[in-house]
């Protein structure tokens, strides 16, 4: 650490940081010869996360194998780990724990400023065999190149993009009732029980904490089946907010200056679309007034009449089709994706049917990621952006576009 470049101590630390969880996961696995299905989950994620920011960093080799090991996962993610046949078992754990080594050992070498392994031909060799295994298919064999010159091919043109903004979707915490008031939150923190405890028994469960704040989850009423209680300080409010999905990821919450106004905001995190090829967290920026009120911003992807946010996001795609070849466009960078998968007719690219944030409290920052559908083909492609927010407005900016092929 301490490179002098926060993005890339940001990078090293982060990736780091997931190479333990990686670590930490695959060995408890080992022990029983299987990966869970939360596991599963886990591993395409860190890849995911991976594979974007060693491609924002222009890392390539890093970005190629973490895209190779979360095609294998999302393969496994589909089909659960019956896919993966017991004799296939001991490759699949070696696979991982060589990729584990290799980032490692790349990882160390961006730190101290050497030059990165661009030789990684035969490591993917190996992951592409064990999905062509997995997948039931005959290992690839390596094409013959060809002996005639390859004809020149024209991409299509891109254009330089300016940071998108919109307006957040605004809302007014409600005054708490005066007959009821929580108790504070006393001994262990089993954030995931309380959830479970909420949905079964409709009770009010403590689900997610920030320093000095807390997010409460509050009786289910057929008026309001979703209501949050945030207590901030000697502030209380309640939003009703889509917080619960059958797949039941918790809230996640941070406090910090966001803005740069030298005045804290609560960063919450709430998982609210889930579903075939849909998986959706809102982004809420919780402000405090001078009167002790609180006001919510969010990126909503559920609001009424639309969020223009998103909109905006699907507005700057294209797909372009180049004889038997196509590609998305977003700005000045291009990803070619499978026009098999495609639909004939020609349809418009579009994003909010997956969306993510990844908030960094010490950098004071937001990530977003999403994906990219072409109905009714889900998921062809992946965009990122540095998310900012400021005066309840939210900002997009540095935005990148990865292939799924």
């Amino acid at each position: 650490m301490g490179s002098g470049n926060e993005i890339l101590d940001m990078y090293i630390y982060e990736t780091g940081t997931l190479l333990e969880q990686l670590e930490t996961i695959v060995l408890e696995a080992e022990k029983v010869d299987t990966f869970s299905q939360e596991n599963v989950n886990e591993i395409f994620r860190i890849m995911h996360t991976i594979k974007g920011s060693s491609a924002m960093m222009e890392f390539d080799s890093l970005a190629t194998v973490a895209h190779r090991i979360e095609d294998m996962f999302f393969i496994i993610r589909e089909g659960t780990m019956s896919v993966v046949s017991e004799e296939n078992r001991p490759a699949l754990f070696d696979v991982v724990f060589q990729s584990i080594d290799f980032f490692r050992g790349e990882v160390e070498k961006v730190e101290s400023g050497e030059p990165l392994d661009k030789d990684i031909d035969s490591f993917l060799t190996n992951i592409n065999t064990l999905i062509s295994k997995i997948k039931g298919e005959e290992p690839a064999q390596p094409e013959t190149p060809p002996e005639e010159p390859v004809e020149i091919f024209s991409l299509p043109e891109t254009r330089r993009l300016e940071p998108l903004s919109a307006p957040g979707i605004v809302t007014e915490g409600r005054t708490l009732a005066e007959d009821w008031k929580p108790a504070p939150p006393m001994g262990g923190r089993d954030y995931h029980g309380n959830m479970m405890r909420w949905v079964h028994e409709n009770t009010a469960e403590l689900v997610a904490e920030a320093p000095g704040a807390c997010f409460y989850a509050l009786p289910r009423t057929e008026e309001r089946p979703e209501t949050a209680l945030i207590l901030w300080g000697e502030s209380a409010a309640e939003f009703d907010w889509n917080f619960s999905t059958p797949r039941m990821f918790l809230p996640e919450m941070d406090c910090f200056d966001l803005d740069g106004d030298g005045e804290d905001e609560l960063v919450i995190l709430c998982y609210s679309g889930s579903g075939t090829g849909v998986s959706v967290w809102d982004l809420h920026v919780v402000e405090k007034q001078e009167d002790g009120t609180l006001t919510d911003y969010s990126t909503f992807r559920y609001a009424e009449g639309g969020n223009p946010l998103w909109e905006g996001v699907s507005s700057l795609l294209r797909l372009e089709r180049m004889g038997d070849r196509a590609f998305l466009i977003l700005g000045r960078e291009l990803a070619e994706v499978d026009a098999t998968a495609l639909p004939e007719e020609d349809r418009a690219p579009f994003t909010g049917s997956t969306i993510q944030f990844e908030v960094f409290p010490e950098e004071r920052c937001v990530r977003f990621w999403g994906g990219v559908d072409v109905f009714p083909a889900s998921y062809v492609a992946d965009l990122s952006a540095d998310a900012a927010y400021r005066d309840g407005v939210f900002t997009l900016s540095n935005f990148h576009l990865y292939g799924n092929d």
